[in-house]
Parts: C-alpha cells; sequence; structure tokens
C-alpha cells in the first residue's frame, strides 16, 4: 500500500476503550486516513465515538489466522464496515507493507498521563 504525502496515521498498539477514552478527553485531533486498529481487533478496543474521531478511510488489523481469542471481533469489523472503511486483516490478507515516500515528517504527540513508562529513554539516541 503506497501512503500519499499527505496521508495520516493513528497507530494505537494495544490500546483498549479506556485509552481511546483518555485520548478523546486530551482534545487532539485523532482524525487519520489509516488506523491501525487497537487489541488486535478486540471487543474492548475501536469504540463508536473513537471511530466518529478518528474518522479513517482504511483500518489495519494485525491478528492471527485462527486465533484462541476470536480476534477480531465481529463487532469491531461490524462497526468499522458500517462506517465505509476498507479493511486489510493480517490473518485473511497476509502481511500489510505500508510504503512511504522518500521523505516524511513523524510527529509524536504524548501525555503522560497517557503512557506507562517514561519516554525519554525510548527517544535517547
Amino acid at each position: 500500500m503506497c501512503i500519499r504525502d499527505s496521508s495520516t496515521i493513528l497507530a494505537t498498539g494495544d490500546a483498549e476503550a479506556d485509552v481511546e477514552d483518555a485520548l478523546l478527553r486530551s482534545g487532539t485531533d485523532l482524525t487519520a486516513d489509516i488506523l491501525k486498529v487497537g487489541h488486535h481487533g478486540s471487543k474492548t478496543s475501536t469504540t463508536d465515538a473513537f471511530l466518529d474521531a478518528v474518522n479513517p478511510t482504511i483500518a489495519l488489523i494485525s491478528s492471527g489466522r485462527e486465533n484462541r481469542f476470536g480476534h477480531p471481533h465481529a463487532e469491531v469489523t461490524d462497526r468499522l464496515e458500517q462506517r465505509g472503511v476498507l479493511i486489510y486483516r493480517t490473518d485473511n490478507d497476509g502481511s500489510v507493507v505500508l510504503r512511504a515516500p522518500k521523505t516524511y515528517t513523524m510527529r509524536l504527540d504524548a501525555s503522560p498521563s497517557l503512557t506507562r513508562r517514561p519516554l525519554a529513554p525510548l527517544l535517547a539516541p
């Protein structure tokens, strides 16, 4: 998948509804073209309110084929489909590779209340 210069990606990692709620309350603009769906598409993530704020065109879901947790959950894929979001799933589609332009800008917005460990050691050279 090629990403245009103006595309935005929101990678939520293992975020569940409580983290999504905190992000919504933070007032940060969460709008993104591409959403990496949180917590492998479990039913504890990707709430209606969060999807309304992000308003993605494409969703990426990382989950193993026939995993014991049943990820991604049908409620999550239904919410995405109801919004017309194009879904790529690693369990069905295999690896998803994003190709970005040679030059890009990455912005890190973090609130100490949203992080589980200090960012400084992670950003050190």
